[in-house]
């Protein structure tokens, strides 16, 4: 097929990294694996292969053309990670390459619901999830908190039933974008500790604090006037307030039961003279404030040890 037939849609790759070695290869022994395609054209896999074959002046490249959205799956299952010079995708890139997957699958099912065959949507919806994951040799629970971070950092994000996207608010969007850079950091083994506590970053934990800071006001800006967009903003900002002023209480507040405690400890007996009655609202009124101060410590304990 002639190389200026073949389409590039949605690029599963950010960087293609250098083709110097692929290109030598490609030039001494041709090109062994043909690139995978639609039968329009449509690239589904071997874009560096391609872009090896242009830079040494190709005009024509050996495909091998989907037959449907299966043999596409099952091209781009051939294709991954497969050859000597292939270059390890990020963790971006592995989810863009399962969304891929998941398309040709849709493909798949509204071709057989155009050919009468029954066909069940929801069962197909979770099958090729949980395919794309295998394929990409990622964990499901993984793969679904990135693409959900994927599609947000593209300004989207999908509807209830996953079958449609709405817009989301460009603050969002940027979040989703910095949290993806750091998503790909952890993915390639880096360690990212968070400032001022003794954890480590995680996949699931940038997920969780994008979700609890912008997943609550990602609503739709179709149909909203330009006038009242900015008021979608306004959520975010009591969000990071309350965030903020929860922290300073925190702070203040064991500052001062800090020096509260310094007072008490030098409490080292008990005046005979206190009834038995006084004693035992002391007692009570101890124990409710070892309840909460319990339950804040594990709180605390569970976050600084990345288990929250």
């Amino acid at each position: 097929m002639p190389i200026a037939n073949i389409t590039i849609g949605t690029r599963c790759r950010k960087d293609l990294g250098k083709l110097r070695d692929l290109q030598r290869s490609i030039r001494v022994a041709g090109l062994l694996t043909p690139i995978p395609v639609t039968a329009d054209g449509q690239l589904i896999a071997g874009e560096r292969r391609l872009r090896a074959c242009r830079n040494l002046g190709w005009e024509r490249v050996p495909v091998i053309v989907a037959a449907n959205g299966a043999h596409a799956i099952d091209l781009i299952r051939a294709e991954h990670n497969n050859g000597p010079h292939s270059l390890p995708m990020s963790a971006t890139e592995l989810t863009r390459l399962g969304m891929r997957i998941e398309e040709h699958g849709h493909e798949l099912a509204v071709a057989n619901r155009a050919h009468g065959h029954s066909t069940l949507p929801d069962d197909i919806r979770v099958n090729l999830r949980a395919l794309a994951s295998e394929i990409i040799q990622m964990p499901e629970h993984h793969y679904s908190r990135v693409k959900t971070l994927v599609l947000a950092a593209a300004g989207v994000q999908s509807t209830p039933g996953g079958y449609d996207t709405s817009t989301i608010a460009p603050d969002a969007r940027n979040a989703a974008r910095e949290a993806l850079e750091l998503v790909d950091r952890v993915y390639a083994g880096e360690e990212i500790r968070v400032p001022g506590l003794r954890v480590r970053l995680s996949t699931a934990r940038i997920y969780k604090n994008w979700v609890g800071t912008y997943r609550h006001i990602q609503e739709p800006l179709d149909n909203v006037a330009k006038g009242d967009k900015a008021a979608l903003q306004e959520p975010l900002v009591k969000v990071r307030t309350m965030r903020i002023d929860q922290r300073e209480a925190l702070a203040k507040g064991l500052s001062a039961l800090t020096g509260l405690c310094h007072g008490l400890a030098s409490i080292n007996s008990i005046d005979p003279a206190m009834t038995r009655e006084e004693a035992a609202s002391f007692e009570r009124d101890l124990s409710n404030a070892s309840r909460v101060l319990r339950g804040l410590h594990n709180k605390i304990k569970e976050y600084a040890n990345g288990n929250a």
